[in-house]
């Protein structure tokens, strides 16, 4: 689906991409994450959280997070009047509802913990690698859920599933496990738990700036009253 958009013909890295990311975002102030330096690059040994609150900075995109790129990884909502005109919509969910949203993650590596989100979204990847792995919403309690603030959020890496830490996570019915290139898009439905790694490709280096993977995400109200209403009532406490 991605590669009809004007985000993927134009922002190749061996096509200029950077240049034309740089003009066409400019010196916007946008949410970037510079990780723990216990971080690892490696997804199956993710010990979270990479897109820690106290790692988020807020940068200039050209001039900042452009000549800073391998260190730290843009995850930003704010772009969606700019971001609006490089990406097509699909025909087929367009009667269903519109964009809400359209979220930008960008970098070298970077990995996130496992969580849902109240929202439709297709993940897009423009250019480089995602893994990925999707744990329908049905296994809910198997998933080791955080508080408050972390309610969204699951403790397990699904990468490597420990079983001898997290055990009822072998009760979890079904994992789908996909691997994005670039171009690829995937359907998420609300409150499925998702977890992803994306990582630059290998390539030739055409500027100072070094190749990062870009992903769009493209938020959708979901049309899901009733599993809506449950998972309110999960928030709420009322079911446990």
């Amino acid at each position: 689906m991605a590669k009809q958009w004007p985000a993927y013909t134009q922002w190749q890295y061996a096509n200029g991409g950077v240049q034309k990311l740089k003009d066409l975002i400019g010196d916007r102030k946008v949410k970037a994450f510079k990780p723990d330096s216990t971080v690892s690059e490696n997804h199956e040994d993710y010990q979270g959280n990479f897109f820690k609150p106290k790692n988020q900075e807020q940068v200039s995109y050209a001039s900042e997070f452009m000549s800073r790129n391998n260190r730290m990884t843009v995850r930003d909502a704010s772009l969606f009047p700019i971001l609006k005109e490089y990406i097509i919509e699909p025909d087929f969910y367009s009667s269903l509802a519109d964009v809400s949203a359209i979220e930008l993650t960008q970098g070298k590596y970077f990995v996130e913990d496992a969580h849902y989100s109240v929202d439709d979204r297709f993940v897009c990847l423009v250019e480089g690698t995602i893994h990925l792995r999707l744990v329908p919403h049905i296994n809910w309690n198997s998933m080791y859920t955080g508080k408050e603030e972390r309610l969204r959020y699951s403790r397990v890496n699904l990468f490597n599933g420990d079983v001898k830490q997290f055990p009822k996570i072998k009760y979890i019915e079904k994992m789908y496990k996909e691997v994005l290139n670039s171009g690829d898009c995937i359907f998420i439905p609300a409150y499925y738990f998702a977890q992803m790694a994306g990582e630059a490709n290998v390539q030739e280096l055409k500027s100072e700036m070094k190749p990062t993977a870009i992903v769009l995400s493209l938020m959708y109200k979901s049309n899901n009253a009733l599993l809506g209403a449950y998972f309110d009532a999960i928030e709420s406490g009322q079911l446990q």
